[in-house]
């Protein structure tokens, strides 16, 4: 799906690719969307996983904010694909794919937004601009870098 996009990935390529027959694909998904959406999810759950647990790896703040930013980039430099599918897919215009893709951005952000209006004293809207600023200017570095 990374490589040619959903609408040119067909189901035999999928199926050679992964060693299977194509009966065998469709006996465990029964559609490409199915199978797209199973492997988004797949790579979502790692990303926001892989931001958490950073999270909980110290009660400092500061450096709990630098932890999850250093787990979205270690996603990154370990799954580029994982993370050209989740934020450079071309299938976002099905909305399945959208409130996955949303689900991704969204818990990053609100677990940065849970540190920094907890130990600033900013004002929720303020905290949560910081939040969604930090995400974006880190989805989008991730874009630089990887090109």
């Amino acid at each position: 799906f990374v490589d040619r996009g959903y609408h040119a990935a067909g189901m035999d390529e999928i199926a050679d690719r992964a060693g299977v027959s194509k009966p065998v694909l469709y006996q465990h998904f029964s559609s490409k969307v199915e199978l797209y959406l199973a492997v988004l999810q797949k790579h979502v759950d790692n990303l926001v996983s892989g931001v958490r647990q950073a999270l909980r790896t110290t009660t400092d703040n500061r450096q709990r904010v630098r932890a999850a930013v250093q787990a979205f980039f270690d996603f990154i430099e370990h799954d580029s694909q994982g993370y050209r599918l989740i934020f450079e897919n071309d299938y976002v215009t099905e909305p399945q794919v959208a409130a996955q893709v949303k689900v991704a951005t969204e818990s990053c952000t609100d677990a940065v937004f849970d540190l920094i209006s907890h130990d600033s004293g900013l004002e929720p809207h303020r905290a949560r601009m910081i939040a969604v600023g930090l995400v974006s200017v880190s989805v989008d570095s991730a874009r630089y870098w990887l090109n």
